[in-house]
């Protein structure tokens, strides 16, 4: 215990006589958090200011923002409402339209010709696709049992090019660590 003490008097002497030193030691020091600490705010910022900028510089007409968000579809699912909701009351003064686009991160593997490699397929949706697409043969794709083939509509050049035709029913496999899983589909239309 005398040990100690006698430590922490030796310590505060040594500080008292070199005050201008540990003075300027805890200012640094003070500074470097403040300087660490205020980093991701001054990015933050910067970033909102530039949107804000560019937001002001375009007309409304010809603006768009786009939010994007990577993760599994069990979470996206959940979150979906209230990100639709912020965005609304975030575009409150403006009638402004909410499209979304969903896409696989990964690509499943269409079946493949003998010798041949297989070619790939992404899936994903667009709300309003109908709206910016033309359909030139079949139906657009309609809400069915989880257990049935998934609706799926191509671009009717790819169609051409892997001689589909409407109601072809093909399996794609998507890639696993484990063991690779299959979805089956079902061509119900093409568009342009």
């Amino acid at each position: 215990m005398r040990g100690l003490l006698a430590g922490w008097r030796l310590s505060l002497r040594r500080t008292r006589a070199d005050w201008p030193i540990v003075a300027a030691a805890a200012l640094i020091t003070l500074l470097a958090t403040t300087v660490f600490a205020a980093g991701p705010i001054y990015s933050s910022a910067a970033a909102l200011a530039g949107l804000r900028r560019t937001l002001d510089d375009s007309p409304a007409t010809e603006t768009s923002v786009q939010v994007s968000l990577y993760a599994a579809p069990d979470y996206i699912a959940g979150v979906d409402g209230d990100v639709q909701s912020d965005m609304q009351a975030a575009l409150m003064p403006l009638s402004a339209p909410i499209t979304r686009d969903g896409r696989a991160s990964a690509t499943l593997a269409l079946p493949a010709v003998v010798g041949e490699a297989s070619d790939r397929a992404a899936l994903g949706f667009l709300d309003g696709l109908p709206d910016h697409a033309h359909l030139v043969q079949g139906a657009w794709p309609a809400a069915s049992d989880p257990s049935d083939a998934l609706q799926v509509v191509v671009v009717d050049t790819v169609a051409a090019d892997l001689n589909l035709s409407i109601d072809d029913q093909l399996t794609v496999v998507a890639p696993s660590v484990d063991q690779p899983a299959t979805v089956p589909i079902r061509l119900v239309g093409t568009f342009a």
